[in-house]
C-alpha cells in the first residue's frame, strides 16, 4: 500500500518500502523516484533532477526509504 510522507518543507515521497516517486510539494510535479531490488542488501537505484546514482543505506536503518528520500533531496 502506497503512503505518502512529508521529506521536508518542499519534497514528499509517495510510495512503500521498496520504490517511491519524490513530488514537489506545492506543484506536485514528480521530480525524482528511486526503488530497491532487495531491501535487504541497502543498495537503491535513485533519480532526482534528471541525475541517476546508486545510494546504499543500511537495511537495520529504521525506515531505510525515507533515510534514502533524505538523501536524494538534499
Amino acid at each position: 500500500m502506497d503512503t505518502s510522507h512529508r521529506i521536508n518543507k518542499e519534497y514528499e515521497l509517495i510510495g512503500d518500502e521498496e520504490s517511491f516517486i519524490v513530488a514537489d510539494t506545492t506543484t506536485r510535479a514528480i521530480v525524482g523516484a528511486a526503488f530497491t531490488d532487495d531491501p535487504a542488501s541497502g543498495w537503491w537505484h535513485c533519480a532526482i533532477r534528471g541525475k541517476s546514482r546508486r545510494l546504499y543505506v543500511a537495511a537495520t536503518t529504521p525506515n531505510p526509504h525515507l533515510e534514502v528520500a533524505r538523501q536524494m533531496t538534499q
